[in-house]
């Protein structure tokens, strides 16, 4: 009798081992592949970034080249604008995001000053009760 509860005891232990060696080989595909997916995101906006900026040159140089000053000036402000501002959005957002983020952890964090309240209302009743 024994030996047979070792015994399925031994392949529970087998089976648990295989179920899990499964799902660690399946969560380090996936995370692979998590890798993966951020790198190309990462070079497609590389890539389009680059190509931004180059074709602005280009059209700079082409007004440059024709005599164009004032147009490429104008081009120039107007793509500094929107440069900064966009710099300036994606700072405010990131800064009201780790405003939010450390106020929820605040939250969540319990209160010495509650808990020795707490404490101190839990004696006083159970004394009166005594």
């Amino acid at each position: 009798m024994r030996s047979k509860e070792m015994d399925l005891r031994i392949r529970e232990l087998d089976n648990n081992t295989a179920h899990a060696e499964k799902i660690l080989l399946t969560q380090e595909r996936d995370r692979q592949n998590e890798r993966l997916h951020v790198f190309r995101r990462d070079i497609v906006k590389i890539c389009l970034i680059g190509f931004g900026v180059l074709a602005l040159v280009v059209v700079m140089l082409v007004g440059m080249y024709l005599n164009k000053d004032a147009l490429v000036s104008d081009i120039l402000k107007i793509v500094s604008g929107a440069v900064l501002g966009a710099l300036g959005g994606y700072g405010l957002g990131k800064s009201k995001g780790k405003k939010k983020k450390s106020r929820k952890t605040q939250s969540r964090k319990p209160s010495l000053e509650g808990l020795s309240a707490l404490g101190a209302s839990v004696t006083s009743r159970s004394k009166s009760n005594h």
